[in-house]
């Protein structure tokens, strides 16, 4: 359940590669991430399921962590949320050394800026993908995305704010306590005092991505024509006994877990026909165009995340797409990660190169968790291939989950992603 993120069930996976610029110190992850003072499954029980529409203010966080810790004000002894005052993340710089910092956004929901008072970053990936670098005071993320940026210790020795910034321009988002800050202190610095640094004027409350613009490969590739495009809107419904799903391409998903989309593709069974919101693409489309428009009325922003793939960014942008929109097909942005606007549109591709089933799913974990995704079924025929070496194991898996499950005093009440 991916809701379990928000309990603090997440890690870094780092792969060394290339890098389009020079640094001398990797200084590794650093997580940005909300965080509340229930458990996801207690908000998700009594606001989300059952407490009506889920946007509005319904599961705001009370805190917000940089790397796991923050501080939180105490507003006294009887405060049952309040278990200490904690304390800031830390970092040391040494001066005339570069940094490279792997910015993660792990929260449950919304956007926040990330920036170092009085240092600018040198941005050289997004979501793994390697960019011509560029140089901004600040980086915009939301749930799933990442940035590798190079921060230069080229300041005054002292010790100098690391913030993640909320930003509540998005879906009427609010934090309690945003002041989200880590500590980077130069080496010979007091290790004692809080910094006095202030925030950069140019930051300011908004919704959205980094500038597309800002976010070229630095490998060119160009994407190919193609008559297979299709559009999936984003809309909402309630049930009969009023639980609340979103849906995309009209309709919600939700998986058995004990019975896996590529399980069911060797076995030869009906995906089609489940509750799984299959699209299977046409085996003779080698480039695949995808309209994700948003038809719910509620002004919503979106991060929409795929598996199996960098998706290519052809065009983002308010109200609906027509076919006068140009797309951009030279060299657009790649990743796996990217917003849709509320009342929006945002149009992606990729190739038909990689048998799978692939989730595409909001990375807003509540949305997720209320059924916001479908799978992309590529190259089935070849996906029964990839199994049959694990065939027997992956049954005997499926069949000892079920014999657990069926014995389990808990039982799902999500879309099981």
């Amino acid at each position: 359940m991916v809701l379990q993120l928000a309990d603090g069930l997440y890690g870094p996976i780092v792969i060394h590669g290339p890098s389009t610029s020079n640094y001398d110190v990797d200084l590794g992850p650093v997580f940005i991430t909300d965080w509340f003072h229930e458990t996801a499954f207690q908000i998700w029980e009594k606001k989300t399921r059952y407490g009506g529409f889920p946007v509005r203010q319904n599961a705001d966080p009370q805190n917000g962590l940089t790397n796991g810790t923050n501080t939180y004000p105490c507003k006294g002894s009887d405060d049952s949320a309040c278990l200490g005052t904690g304390h800031r993340s830390e970092t040391i710089f040494e001066k005339g050394k570069k940094y490279r910092i792997r910015i993660i956004d792990a929260a449950v929901d919304g956007w926040m800026k990330f920036s170092i008072d009085g240092h600018k970053l040198i941005v050289i990936a997004a979501d793994f993908v390697p960019i011509i670098p560029y140089e901004t005071e600040s980086v915009i993320l939301t749930s799933g995305q990442r940035y590798d940026v190079i921060v230069e210790a080229n300041q005054d020795s002292g010790n100098y704010w690391m913030r993640a910034i909320y930003q509540t321009a998005c879906n009427e988002l609010y934090m309690e306590n945003d002041d989200i800050k880590g500590i980077i202190r130069y080496k010979d610095s007091p290790n004692t005092l809080d910094p006095t640094t202030g925030q950069w004027a140019s930051i300011t409350d908004s919704c959205g991505d980094e500038s597309y613009a800002n976010l070229v490969p630095y490998v060119h590739k160009t994407v190919g024509g193609t008559n297979d495009q299709h559009n999936l809107d984003v809309g909402w419904f309630y049930e009969t006994d009023l639980v609340y799903h979103w849906a995309l391409n009209t309709k919600a998903l939700t998986i058995d877990w004990g019975k896996p989309t590529n399980l069911l593709i060797y076995k030869n069974e009906s995906v089609l026909s489940t509750d799984y919101n299959i699209y299977e693409i046409p085996s003779d489309a080698h480039w695949t165009y995808w309209v994700i428009q948003d038809l719910g009325l509620v002004d919503a922003y979106h991060p929409f995340h795929l598996y199996g793939h960098d998706f290519y960014i052809l065009a983002q942008g308010l109200g609906l797409y027509s076919s006068i929109i140009p797309l951009n097909r030279n060299n657009p942005p790649r990743r796996d990660t990217a917003t849709m606007s509320g009342d929006g549109y945002l149009v992606i591709a990729f190739e038909n190169d990689n048998p799978g089933s692939w989730l595409m799913h909001c990375h807003i974990a509540w949305h997720a968790s209320q059924s916001l995704a479908l799978q992309f079924v590529e190259k089935p025929k070849e996906i029964s291939k990839l199994v049959e070496p694990v065939a027997l194991e992956f049954q005997k898996t499926c069949q000892n989950w079920d014999i657990y499950y069926n014995r389990s005093q808990y039982q799902q009440d999500d879309s099981g992603i």
